[in-house]
């Protein structure tokens, strides 16, 4: 009986460390990606680059101020997490974005990409 209780004391000691190293590991990384897009505002400002530090949201928020149509895009891993658009139409899955709108992508370079979408919803010219 006492070997029993040992082994169960060192898996717990063991799962409880696997458990700490990864919330550890996850910490870290995370905080580390966040400081990576401030070095790049960073450099990009030293570098008098112009850098958007809007949110998605606030740059379709400005679009739509200004009176243009403007939505973000959905990308389908989105979706997938899901299982489909909506509970009514399980399994239902989007290939494009709205039709002939504004979309507004993503701020890899400094300032957002926004193209307008064909009619199905597609990026017409992707640069």
């Amino acid at each position: 009986m006492g070997r029993h209780k040992e082994a169960k004391a060192k898996l717990a000691l063991v799962m409880t460390s696997l458990f700490v190293a990864l919330y550890l590991a996850e910490f870290i990384v995370f905080f580390w990606d966040t400081r990576f897009v401030r070095t790049r505002e960073n450099i990009a400002r030293q570098s008098g680059i112009p850098f958007d530090t809007r949110t998605l949201l606030e740059v379709i928020d400005d679009l739509q101020t200004k009176g243009i149509e403007a939505y973000p895009i959905v990308p389908p891993s989105l979706v997938v997490d899901f299982n489909g658009i909506g509970k009514s139409n399980p399994g239902l899955f989007s290939l494009g974005g709205v039709s002939r709108k504004a979309t507004v992508y993503c701020n890899e370079s400094g300032e957002y990409a926004i193209y307008e979408s064909d009619e199905h919803g597609f990026t017409a010219l992707c640069t």
